[in-house]
């Protein structure tokens, strides 16, 4: 069936002959029920509407371009897709990406199907996971008041949250905002009530991290309440699926074999000898561009200052190198996977709670794992490896356990090291690196 109508003008007479097959096809389809799910730029194949009024919201509104495989509207499952459609893509001139972040944030199948498999009584996958999705479903199509259309529950609190991470509200101030809105706004029971009511409402997100206090040799701290290490982690391999998830970044991830140009100068990591080194000795990983090249940073800091020298955080930092050279040394692309608290620096232990990540990058390398890719609305196996490490000299020492200081200080001179002190009180090994 030919659908580039899709694309048309909605007054154009093949856009409009277009929607009146549409509706057809999926009335003939679904001939048991009065409500079928509409694929409008508005309504985004996420709410259900009655049949009749199909072909008044795709005129208003428009026909969604992503949607060009009807298999929620009856069409075979097996019909093959245009390569040139981003599954999943949205119109930024039209809503939000409130629905957006759910779907790829749980990983499940596109909104219709589950409504659809709701509807009857069957639930997709796990009940849990199902149920956690639904309440949110609930608030990202919740009014945020009476006949509020540009803002959902759901997005309006995402929206504050986001305004909270970049200005740095404390969360007592967060809390007393969300009291003054609800007292404000008609109807304002729909907001939460605190910072620790919104925060439970996102964990169901899969935005959360796994929190682990002290060490084996803690226990006398504890019952002495002596401060030890508090270690949060946050799981790499989801945020690497969600990248492939994403429509908007899932094309990126191939950009280092696909959008570069190899001219042999040196504009991104995949122009260094070491990447090329890489592929020729791991032919398989090289040939699927969408196996994740890492890199990680790491080193203490204290947040603090000098109001409080008895503290020390480490933070292990995760960029992928997939990504074209003006994104992945952004910010929204560094993954933060470990936050290391504490009255004293982590030094040599630093390997216990690296043992966390080092578990997930060897599944990464060994097994892999499945991943749904929205460009090409296809499954693949999903590989990746850290090719290198970033830090300055003594959080070197720390991480590869090579000491920094001695006869044997610079790892590239070995028992070449001979040292001599510059002006300013640095040091410059035999070979000349600075230390």
């Amino acid at each position: 069936m030919d659908k580039s109508w899709i694309n048309q003008h909605r007054l154009h007479p093949e856009y409009i002959q277009g929607v009146k097959e549409f509706i057809k096809f999926a009335c003939e389809n679904k001939p048991l029920l009065n409500e079928v799910t509409c694929p409008c730029k508005r309504c985004r194949n996420v709410k259900l509407v009655e049949k009749g009024l199909l072909g008044e919201h795709l005129m208003i509104n428009g026909f969604l371009p992503s949607y060009t495989s009807w298999i929620f509207h009856g069409e075979n499952l097996s019909s093959p897709m245009p390569q040139n459609v981003n599954v999943g893509q949205t119109d930024s001139n039209n809503g939000d990406e409130t629905y957006e972040m759910l779907y790829e944030g749980f990983g499940l199948p596109p909104p219709s199907f589950i409504h659809e498999a709701a509807s009857s009584g069957i639930k997709q996958g796990p009940d849990e996971k199902i149920e956690k999705f639904f309440n949110l479903l609930k608030e990202a199509e919740r009014e945020l008041y009476p006949e509020c259309q540009k803002f959902s529950t759901l997005s309006f609190i995402v929206r504050l949250l986001h305004i909270k991470c970049l200005s740095g509200w404390s969360d007592k101030s967060f809390t007393m905002l969300l009291k003054l809105l609800k007292d404000s706004f008609p109807k304002g029971e729909t907001l939460p009530k605190s910072f620790y009511a919104t925060r439970k409402l996102f964990r169901d997100l899969g935005l959360d991290y796994h929190k682990f206090e002290g060490e084996e040799n803690d226990v006398k701290k504890k019952q002495q309440r002596i401060p030890h290490k508090i270690v949060r982690y946050f799981p790499l391999i989801p945020r690497l699926q969600r990248l492939f998830k994403s429509s908007k970044t899932s094309s990126l991830m191939r950009w280092h074999a696909e959008g570069r140009i190899d001219d042999g100068k040196m504009r991104h990591p995949a122009d260094s000898p070491v990447w090329k080194i890489f592929d020729n000795l791991y032919p398989k990983f090289a040939s699927e561009p969408r196996n994740v090249r890492l890199g990680l940073a790491a080193d203490g800091f204290n947040p603090f200052k000098a109001m409080n020298v008895s503290h020390s955080s480490w933070t292990v930092i995760i960029m992928p190198y997939n990504l074209p050279p003006w994104l992945c040394m952004k910010q929204p692309h560094m993954m933060m996977t470990l936050l290391i608290d504490g009255p004293s620096s982590t030094g040599n232990n630093i390997d216990v709670y690296l043992r966390l990540v080092v578990d997930e990058l060897k599944e990464l390398w060994e097994n892999g794992v499945d991943t749904y890719e929205a460009e090409t609305n296809q499954m693949f196996r999903m590989h990746a490896v850290l090719l290198w490490t970033i830090n300055d000299f003594p959080a070197y020492a720390i991480l590869s356990g090579w000491s920094t200081k001695g006869a044997l200080a610079c790892p590239c001179c070995n028992t070449h090291t001979r040292s001599r002190y510059l002006k300013n009180g640095r040091k410059l090994c035999y070979m000349g690196h600075r230390r």
